[in-house]
């Protein structure tokens, strides 16, 4: 959920939830791809961004949403280094149940909670550090279950940002450790 400035400027007004909908065939702008708003504010602008990364898996039965956060520092309109950055932490919720933030539960480095506060730092992903370029998400990422890997495999670009290079990681769970 953005609140659009000039060009290149925006702010973060929260994550909000989208029902979009893809018409094959159609060649009408506009209509080709559209977006339901289901949820305005589903996570306010104080709390982490759960947004940065998303996406489902079945599991037991049920469809799961997991969404990703790496903490982000408060804008100072230049660059922001990697030691800025804070750590990664997954929530996850059953995707019936994806527009009711009560029902949502964090990775508290053993199990879920469903304290938002109890949301630990994903092992293998390094916490951004003052002395060395941060091998930690920038900004969003990718997050997928590859089956002939066996493995959920994170993919994104490293420091600044803005460069052609990839990083990608493996792990065996949604929440690491992830690999070097």
């Amino acid at each position: 959920n953005m609140c659009m400035g000039g060009p290149g400027e925006f702010e973060d007004r929260g994550v909000a939830v989208v029902e979009w909908t893809y018409r094959v065939g159609s060649t009408q702008p506009g209509s080709v791809l559209t977006g339901t708003v289901i949820e305005d504010f589903l996570f306010d602008v104080d709390s982490p961004e759960w947004g940065s990364a998303s996406w489902t898996r079945s599991e037991s039965g049920h469809d799961m949403v997991y969404g990703y956060d790496c903490g982000s520092p408060e804008p100072t309109g230049s660059v922001q280094f990697p030691n800025e950055w804070g750590s990664c932490t997954v929530g996850r919720v059953a995707a019936v149940d994806v527009d009711d933030g009560s029902a949502w539960q964090w990775w508290n480095g053993s199990s879920w909670s469903t304290d938002p506060a109890a949301a630990a730092s994903m092992l293998g992903i390094p916490d951004p550090s003052p002395t060395t370029d941060s091998k930690a998400p920038v900004a969003a990422f990718n997050v997928a279950w590859d089956p002939a890997l066996d493995r959920f495999v994170m993919a994104y670009s490293p420091w600044p940002g803005y460069t052609s290079e990839v990083m990608l990681r493996v792990a065996r769970t949604p929440t690491g450790p992830w690999s070097e």
